[in-house]
């Protein structure tokens, strides 16, 4: 009789087992078997009687009558699969006894072997004896006899070799091999417990983000044997496509060699998926010979899938005719598919469209945006960083912006590879495929640049180093890459692999466009785009935004032909020369906010100010430096000592946002004046009603407000009135500051709107460089000092308390003020949960962020 009545079920009962308390594996066949799918008798034993057996309580007993008919097979529960477990434990109960038993099935020489092997692995699996005092032996038997398997030599051999193991035991442990089999199940529950608490298993559950301490129950199982003249293997089936989503069989028949393998058994995780495999169906082409088979099956799945309202993968034993259940899992649907279901389940009224928004998990979506690696392919990780920008590429290593620029003229694919890119990067970024620096955060220069491209980016690689000497890039090994040499970046990940690796390219299916539909109805936070250039406006179109709620301006001053009037801008000697250099850019800029207002029409665009500090917009190199001299018409010297004069110490913190506005007031006014008529131009009697919202960046007093708010009226007086009306605009503040944050309220008072900048938030609030933090982001994530970076997710007790602040000051001195978030925190949805919470009207991201962005606005307000 079995103890412990609670914690060991008999699988006959039929009775439903939890995952909590007996594991997926448990809980998932319980639950089929109910359903009068054919499992194996067995028990399955709950995961507090592991504890116990953990701390040191004894194991459970189990009847006679089913240890004395099979050999039985002991299978770990974890709570989730991808826990994984312990390797399962095979032919427990086996002894000399039971093999006259055996012997009827398979054959005397099989019995014998099968028993040579259960006292090997029970050796090694249980009770810890070295693998090699049994496999060199093996291994000796075989040479000498001359065969490729241990299963082919003499019978007499095998009994030689079955006693010299048997040896082993009384030699190294002290006690025969345990012919009993209560015996062997007592010490194989021990076994398995203790490896499921072992340190090994405690790292990997914790890197797979589970608790080092859950839980684990397990089964112990009947195991079926058959003979030479069986049709015996493993069936692997499922009724949908996983990339499609579209309903058909699918599945594989894998033929198993008595002993050939660690045996047959009812257990999936001992059969070797090296032997050839016979494909058993095609489509919806299932092969005569299974087809009644298949038929019981596909009634059994129909009944499953009403009962757990998903599809399953199903593993079977075949035996002849018969087949038993050893496994099921969930299908691992790929975005696509998983959209096409939910869509048409919408349609035939088996869901909600809150329940299909809920179902589409957005991390998911990555897979459908931007390309990945194939899953199946073999690469070489050569570094690891933080994964910038989704998606991935292959290409040819450029060391500098202009070798990119020259790989792109040639048709070929750059990778641009960087320590950390500036903004005179931006021309090599635009042309290269993905972006690599070897420095970097989640919001560094590189990695908001790319997300804005929407190219594969990975920052933060401290396994590789730059050697500028070289010109190359040197791998922890000691391998040297150059320039034109062939990497993979993935930027989903943070993987950096050598040479070219298998892409899977993305698919914008018409089930998509549907999912993002529903989610634009059913959101109550608005979702803008970061766009910084007209092809990231129409991008951000096809995303179907509610407007642009970040147009970074300086971005437009990389294109060839405005960065030469911006260098003389900055580098002019008299005031003369900088005002006509001012002027020139004037109609440039005026144009591009043209094409974005066209593109976004109707739709509100929040043009944000010149926030970088300007010296940025100079090269660094002697060769770059003496270029430009001679396109300027000034000596080497000048440009030179002039580009020293406009460095700073701490530049990030120096002559940048606001302050730009207050200290070169002409380059303010240009700005503001080609917005103001670029608007007019579009809209013009309807401007009134469309007015463009101009935000100043990296405001700390609302004496900088007024100022500019100054300086915007005396445009808007140059400007001839249109029917009347003068031109219109709303002045914004980004707030990006802690003194901004306290001050919120005085800025909500000369102020349409505000929108918290939450990457240079973040960087001041923790006093960290978002640009340094990718060395060692990962190291504080897997000390638990940090949940998560908190320049991918909003730190909700940190930085998020400050929103709160800002939110509750600026609503008081302001009701109708409008508050919103345009920094990378927009797009993630855990974020965006906290925005809805504490009442912001929007958030702003990358256009390729905008459908995470609506499923996450969506789903937060489903739940």
């Amino acid at each position: 009789m079995v103890n412990n009545a609670k914690n060991v079920i008999s699988i006959s009962s039929k009775l439903c087992v939890s995952r909590e308390e007996f594991g997926f594996r448990a809980s998932t066949i319980s639950g089929l078997n109910k359903l009068g799918f054919p499992v194996a008798p067995g028990y399955f034993i709950s995961s507090k009687l592991i504890k116990k057996i953990i701390d040191g309580g004894t194991t459970p007993d189990f009847p006679k009558e089913f240890l004395d008919r099979a050999p039985v097979c002991l299978r770990a529960s974890p709570e989730f699969r991808e826990w994984r477990g312990p390797e399962s434990i095979l032919y427990l109960g086996l002894n000399r006894e039971k093999l006259e038993t055996i012997n009827k099935i398979t054959g005397v020489k099989i019995a014998k072997f099968l028993y040579l092997e259960h006292v090997r692995n029970f050796g090694v699996k249980v009770l810890e004896l070295d693998p090699d005092l049994f496999d060199q032996t093996l291994h000796l038997a075989v040479t000498r006899e001359n065969v490729k398997l241990v299963r082919d030599l003499p019978i007499n051999m095998i009994d030689d070799l079955t006693n010299e193991f048997e040896e082993y035991y009384r030699m190294h442990l002290g006690f025969d091999f345990p012919e009993d089999q209560e015996t062997q199940i007592h010490y194989a529950l021990k076994a398995i417990a203790k490896k499921w608490e072992n340190p090994t298993s405690k790292v990997l559950r914790l890197s797979l983000g589970a608790d080092p301490h859950a839980s684990m129950g397990v089964i112990l199982q009947e195991m079926i044997l058959a003979n030479h003249e069986s049709r015996f293997g493993l069936l692997d089936i499922q009724s949908i496509n996983n990339f499609t989503g579209e309903e058909n069989i699918n599945g594989s028949f894998v033929p198993i060699q008595i002993g050939e393998t660690s045996s047959p058994s009812v257990l999936k995780d001992s059969f070797s998926r090296s032997m050839s495999q016979e494909e058993l169906i095609l489509g919806n082409k299932v092969s005569k010979l299974y087809k009644p088979l298949i038929a019981k099956i596909s009634v059994l799945e129909e009944k499953a899938f009403k009962a757990f309202g998903k599809k399953l993968n199903f593993s079977f034993l075949i035996k002849d005719d018969e087949f038993v259940l050893i496994d099921a899992k969930d299908v691992e649907l790929q975005a696509s598919a998983l959209m096409r279901l939910n869509v048409e389940a919408v349609r035939k009224g088996l869901i909600s469209k809150e329940t299909a928004i809920l179902k589409t998990d957005p991390e998911m979506l990555l897979d459908t945006l931007h390309s990945q690696i194939h899953k199946d392919v073999d690469i070489e990780v050569i570094g690891l960083g933080l994964p910038a920008s989704p998606g991935a590429v292959s290409g040819f290593i450029a060391f500098k912006a202009e070798e990119a620029i020259q790989m792109n003229s040639k048709g070929m694919t750059a990778v641009l590879v960087r320590s950390e890119t500036s903004s005179e990067d931006i021309r090599g970024m635009h042309v290269s495929a993905g972006v690599l620096t070897l420095r970097g955060g989640m919001s560094s220069h590189a990695a908001v640049v790319a997300r804005g491209l929407g190219k594969p980016c990975v920052v933060g690689v401290s396994d590789l180093r730059m050697d500028n000497s070289l010109k190359s890039l040197l791998t922890k090994d000691g391998r040297i890459l150059k320039t034109g040499d062939l990497i993979t970046i993935d930027g989903s990940n943070g993987r950096v692999l050598l040479g070219k690796a298998q892409m899977v390219q993305p698919n914008f299916s018409k089930h998509f466009y549907q999912i993002m539909e529903w989610a634009n109805e059913l959101g109550k936070i608005s979702v803008k785009a970061n766009a910084d250039t007209p092809q990231e406006a129409l991008l951000a179109k096809e995303f179907n935004v509610d407007g642009i709620g970040l147009c970074r301006t300086e971005h437009m001053f990389f294109e060839s032909k405005t960065l030469q009037h911006m260098q003389k801008t900055i580098l002019a000697s008299n005031e003369g020369d900088k005002e006509e250099a001012i002027n020139a850019l004037l109609p440039i800029q005026q144009a591009q906010f043209e094409e974005i207002f066209k593109i976004m029409e109707g739709l509100p665009v929040t043009i944000r100010l010149l926030d970088l500090p300007v010296h940025e917009f100079l090269p660094n190199s002697l060769l770059e430096l003496e270029n430009l001299a001679n396109e300027l018409g000034m000596t080497f010297t000048q440009v030179s000592e002039h580009s020293k004069q406009m460095s700073e110490i701490n530049p990030m913190l120096g002559k940048r946002g606001v302050r730009l506005g207050i200290l070169f007031p002409k380059l303010y006014q240009m700005q503001i004046k080609a917005i103001l008529k670029a608007s007019r131009s579009v809209y013009g009697s309807e401007q009134i009603n469309f007015a463009p919202e101009i935000m100043l960046p990296m405001v700390s007093s609302v004496k900088e407000v007024y100022f500019v708010r100054d300086m915007i009226d005396q445009v808007v007086a140059s400007i001839p009135r249109h029917q009347g009306h003068l031109v219109a605009y709303k002045l914004g503040v980004m707030v990006e500051t802690p003194r901004a944050v306290l001050k919120s309220g005085e800025l909500a008072s000369a102020s349409s709107f505000l929108s918290f900048g939450t990457n240079d938030l973040t960087q001041m609030t923790y006093g960290l460089s978002r640009d340094d933090s990718g060395t060692f982001m990962r190291d504080y994530i897997d000390h638990k000092i940090y949940p998560e970076d908190p320049f991918r997710s909003l730190d909700i007790d940190g930085v998020g308390e400050l929103l709160k602040i800002a939110s509750d000051r600026s609503r008081k001195s302001n009701p109708n003020i409008r508050l919103g978030i345009c920094g990378e925190h927009g797009g993630d949805p855990n974020s965006i949960d906290f925005c809805k919470n504490i009442g912001l009207y929007f958030v702003s991201c990358s256009p390729y962020r905008v459908p995470m962005a609506r499923l996450g606005a969506t789903r937060s307000n489903s739940l």
